[in-house]
């Protein structure tokens, strides 16, 4: 008998293929820099969001946000501390990992 399976998410879609085709183990897990806004005018399906009046959109989802901000912060500060010499690759692939928040 099949399974069916309940997908909430993207997230959950991609997690489930992952582990269907066996590439789970091979992914590392990245941190999640970007936020979800949506327009003034625009509609949504899920959260309404918060207003952001000094960029004239929604924030879906303020903690997104926060933790985004957050990682922009920590490489403007060890690029300045590296006199502007810290490529943002770099800070992705070798810094960034090793402050993530849960």
């Amino acid at each position: 008998m099949a399974t069916t399976l309940r997908v909430h998410n993207l997230e959950t879609l991609i997690r489930h293929h992952l582990l269907y085709s066996g590439y789970a183990g091979l992914v590392k897990r990245s941190p999640y820099v970007m936020y979800t806004v949506r327009a003034e005018n625009g509609t949504t399906r899920w959260a309404l969001g918060v207003w952001s009046e000094d960029y004239k959109y929604y924030i879906k989802y303020p903690p997104e946000y926060n933790r985004s901000e957050m990682y922009k912060h920590k490489y403007e500060e060890m690029n300045a501390a590296a006199d502007g010499k810290l490529d943002i690759d770099s800070f992705y692939k070798e810094i960034l990992p090793t402050i993530m928040e849960d």
